[in-house]
This record gives structure tokens, C-alpha cells and sequence, in this order.
């Protein structure tokens, strides 16, 4: 869980970081989110089973074409973190144009991996949603 901005917003790519060498994208990913725990990087065995994944997440991420289309007809909730400078809450409204049903934004305290902070509450919205 992490915040992203709505798909039909332009991303800038300036450099991407999908192809660079281990240690570079490591290092990337480190400055930009400071998101991977220490105890993560300090482990070799983990990291071959992670970073794959990872880098993979970041060439879909950074080589995505938008297709216009109709809205889904179903229901979309949009979370972020009202400290997330990466993707900020006019991105993460604009997922409401991707739903011709229920849209619903709640932002939370945080940056852009916000759950760490406090799950508790995601987890509660989460909950009502489904039970809706």
C-alpha cells in the first residue's frame, strides 16, 4: 500500500531508476522514500527475493502509457498521505475521474508509506468500505 497518482496524470520521468544497477537503484529508492527498513537492506538472502520484485514495480510504474477510456462502474477508494511528497492530494483526488460510481479520498498523517505510521485507521475505512 502506497500512494499513486491518478493513472491519467502524466508522471515525470526525468531518470528513471528501473534499469540501474543494484546498488544505484537501492540507492535511489533509499533517497527518495526512505522505505526499505535497515534490517531489509542488511539482509542479503531477503534482498534477492525483494529487489527483483521491486525493480519490476518501478519499470511498470515508469514505462506505463495511459489508454482513455469510460470509467469503471464501480466503486473507488483513494488514500495518501498528507505529507507524501511524491503524490499529492489534487493526484490522489484525481481518481474520482476513473469511477462512474462511489469515489471516496481519505488522507491520512504521513508520508507516502502513511500506513506505517498508523494502520489502525486505513484498516478501519478499509473495513467499512467492504462491509458496505
Amino acid at each position: 500500500v502506497y500512494s499513486r497518482i491518478a493513472p491519467q496524470l502524466s508522471i515525470n520521468i526525468n531518470s528513471p531508476i528501473h534499469e540501474l544497477p543494484e546498488t544505484a537503484f537501492l540507492q535511489q529508492i533509499c533517497r527518495r522514500y526512505d522505505s526499505i527498513p535497515e534490517a531489509v537492506l542488511e539482509n542479503t538472502e531477503l534482498m534477492q527475493i525483494f529487489l527483483p520484485a521491486l525493480q519490476a514495480d518501478f519499470a511498470m510504474l515508469e514505462t506505463y502509457i495511459y489508454a482513455n477510456e469510460e470509467p469503471l462502474n464501480c466503486p473507488i477508494s483513494a488514500f495518501g498521505g498528507r505529507e507524501d511528497r511524491e503524490v499529492s492530494q489534487k493526484a490522489i483526488a484525481a481518481w474520482q475521474h476513473q469511477t462512474s460510481s462511489y469515489f471516496n479520498m481519505e488522507m491520512f498523517d504521513g508520508g507516502h508509506f502513511f500506513f506505517r505510521t498508523d494502520i489502525a485507521p486505513l484498516l478501519s475505512i478499509i473495513t467499512q468500505t467492504l462491509i458496505k
